[in-house]
């Protein structure tokens, strides 16, 4: 015999109780024969009522037997309940803790890693890639590092690894997902978990500066409740791990490895090379202009000579917050200025043909010839540039003819007496190059203001 649980029912057991069935069954069967045997004898009729009365006394007690019972069950169902609800909240524990060890291991791998003697992409690369191995790491995951540009505010994306493959110098011009610019804006984690995905997009804050946002979207495995259980237990830990994201990118030293030249604050050479290749790329396949202007400091060797390196270096940073300040960016066109090196620096316009980048290259001349520079000693000095323009055309065939033809430009500029604009003549004719809407205008003395020439 077994029970519904299927597990078999101990004979002694099974005895008891078909002995409490057959009990009053049996009691009232022998009462019922002795009667038939003597239908007439006194007490026959006390005997049949004895035995109904004992009869009816075991279905008393058969019947209180089966409340005690069903209580029992009750009892027993609830305390199976409370198990299973016991052990759920075990599970949601355990999956808590696990996740939270899995952030708190990916938290330090990042710390450790900013230790490393290595460039920024390497250390996004790798952060990246420990983000994309907390959410699952199947392959599937995306995650997209956006940051603030300076210029506009808006959602620049710089990194992205999708599918173990980790890119850089993505296109400024891509549009943050909505999520992303809600958590930007908002200042808060932002999550929308399906049946099978999650999203989630959270700032990036340090030294209580919203610089950025993390995005990243992953799919999951397994049925809707455990799906949802895993995001929840995710989202819940993102946030703490996206402030060790944060401190990562806004160190100094990593930042400045990264894109900025420590004195003119510019961006680096290094990064020049980079920004220029991607806009090249972007320019012929959308069949854009694309335009270079480079700018030499004329005589800056004799700025050093005449008033010592401590002045020269402030003549730099002075001019180089002169083209930041005059840089015109819109959501169409956002130009970007770098120190190319020495007293050299450039500057790329995309979506930016020659007429508008020789104006653009004019006006920062007159704004530089037009500064008063404090030297080291309080001296009142200004300073003129030369610059080159360039704009890129079919026949080049690799960047550095785009970058010599400015060069050619520049120095046909110095030649022709410095303080001017010149502009790159067609390709393959270099270093032939013609003056910007009319001869060069050479600068004025100014009072109290010495000017190096």
């Amino acid at each position: 015999m077994r029970a519904r649980t299927g597990k078999p029912i101990p004979w002694k057991a099974a005895l008891a109780v078909a002995g409490l069935f057959a009990l009053p069954a049996a009691t009232l069967a022998a009462f019922a024969a002795a009667s038939a045997q003597a239908p007439g004898a006194p007490g026959t009729g006390r005997l049949l009522h004895l035995g109904a009365m004992i009869t009816a006394a075991y279905a008393g007690v058969l019947a209180l037997h089966g409340v005690l019972a069903d209580r029992r069950l009750r009892a027993q169902a609830r305390e199976l309940v409370d198990l299973r609800a016991r052990e759920r909240d075990l599970l949601h524990r355990l999956r808590d803790q696990r996740v939270r060890i899995d952030f708190l291991s990916a938290a330090r791998e990042v710390s450790l890693i900013l230790n490393q003697d290595v460039d920024f992409r390497t250390i996004l690369g790798k952060v990246l890639g420990i983000t994309s191995d907390l959410l699952g790491g199947k392959g599937t995951e995306e995650i997209t590092l956006y940051l603030r540009a300076p210029e506009n505010g808006h959602l620049v994306p710089r990194a992205r690894r999708r599918e173990t493959e980790v890119c850089f110098d993505l296109d400024p011009a891509e549009t943050a997902p909505r999520i992303a610019a809600s958590a930007f804006e908002h200042g808060r984690l932002i999550a929308a978990a399906g049946a099978t995905a999650l999203e989630a997009a959270v700032p990036l804050v340090a030294d209580r500066e919203l610089f950025g946002v993390l995005f990243a979207r992953t799919s999951f495995d397994g049925d809707g409740e455990e799906n949802a259980e895993r995001a929840r237990a995710l989202t819940a830990h993102l946030e703490e791990f996206a402030k060790v994201v944060a401190l990562a990118i806004k160190t100094p030293d990593l930042y400045t490895r990264a894109v900025e030249d420590a004195l003119t604050k510019l961006s680096t050479k290094r990064h020049f090379h980079s920004q220029l290749e991607l806009h090249t790329g972007l320019a012929r396949r959308h069949g854009d202009p694309l335009s270079l202007i480079m700018v030499d400091i004329d005589h800056f060797k004799r700025i050093n000579d005449t008033y010592g390196h401590l002045t020269g270096d402030r003549i730099l940073r002075g001019v180089a917050e002169v083209i930041q300040q005059n840089l015109r960016r819109t959501d169409e066109a956002a130009y970007s200025a770098y120190r190319y090196g020495g007293e050299e620096m450039s500057v790329i316009l995309p979506k930016t043909g020659m007429e508008r980048a020789a104006e653009v290259a004019e006006r920062l001349r007159k704004q530089i010839e037009a500064r008063v520079f404090e030297g080291a000693g309080g001296e009142s000095i200004r300073v003129t540039a030369s610059l080159g323009v360039a704009t890129l055309a079919p026949e080049m065939a690799t960047l550095d003819d785009l970058v010599a033809a400015a060069d050619a430009a520049l120095y046909a500029a110095k030649e022709g007496g410095r303080n001017q604009v010149r502009r790159a003549g067609a390709p393959g004719s270099a270093p032939r190059v013609r003056v910007a809407d009319g001869p060069a205008v050479p600068a004025t003395r100014r009072v109290k203001a010495r000017t190096v020439r």
